[in-house]
């Protein structure tokens, strides 16, 4: 979506499942050992889940996605949190 933000668009799944794999996702990269130029490191995610559910506009949808993504963030970073609108 912008800099270091992604949207996964996930047709036919409900919020359960937007989290669901965003959370074995998360898991997968969070413990994977990257290497670059000999460097090892790892790296860490954040997810912000919403669901579309056609009752708003997907920029209201959009919006409580990246709110989601910004508590989890705020509240230490690499974690899944559902959107509450």
């Amino acid at each position: 979506m912008g800099g270091e933000e992604f949207i996964l668009l996930l047709p036919d799944t409900d919020l359960s499942g937007g989290e669901k794999i965003s959370e074995k996702i998360r898991a997968q990269i969070s413990e994977h050992l990257f290497e670059i130029d000999g460097q090892s490191f790892h790296i860490s995610m954040t997810f912000g889940v919403a669901i579309f559910d056609h009752c708003r506009e997907i920029r209201n949808c959009l919006k409580c996605a990246d709110e989601a993504l910004y508590r989890g963030k705020k509240n230490g970073r690499n974690q899944v949190v559902i959107a509450t609108k």
